[in-house]
């Protein structure tokens, strides 16, 4: 069943989030706000902060990826810092949410059956 109330992906990483209705994500959002105020001060009038950077090393090749991973800052480039610093958006990782369904099974057979939904949609879409 397709859904047609405003909801937001609410992100806690990669592969793990919560959908979130619009009267809900409004005081997620004041929380949000709230909080990042915050941290924007505490990260614009610390000392100790910044911009942070790493690569890999290409020696020796016989190591792990993992194990030749640098991280490191340069202390003379403090300006990189204010284009560092995230906006609120992409802080918390919300979006609003296109193309909801409602179904219902194991994941592998959910998945299937949103896919067929929004199929069935979209080719709705083209004949009208």
């Amino acid at each position: 069943m397709r859904i047609r109330k405003n909801y937001y992906n609410f992100s806690f990483g990669q592969y793990c989030g919560v959908f979130v209705d619009e009267k809900t994500m409004k005081k997620i959002s004041k929380l949000q706000y709230e909080t990042y105020e915050k941290l924007m001060e505490i990260l614009e009038n610390s000392d100790e902060v910044y911009a942070s950077n790493w690569s890999i090393s290409k020696e020796p090749e016989d190591r792990d990826q993992n194990d030749r991973i640098v991280n490191y800052f340069d202390d003379g480039c403090k300006d990189d810092l204010k284009y560092r610093l995230p906006s609120l958006k992409e802080l918390f990782g919300i979006r609003k949410v296109d193309n909801l369904y409602k179904v219902s099974g194991r994941y592998t057979d959910s998945s299937e059956l949103a896919k067929k939904e929004h199929t069935k949609y979209l080719l709705k879409g083209e004949i009208e």
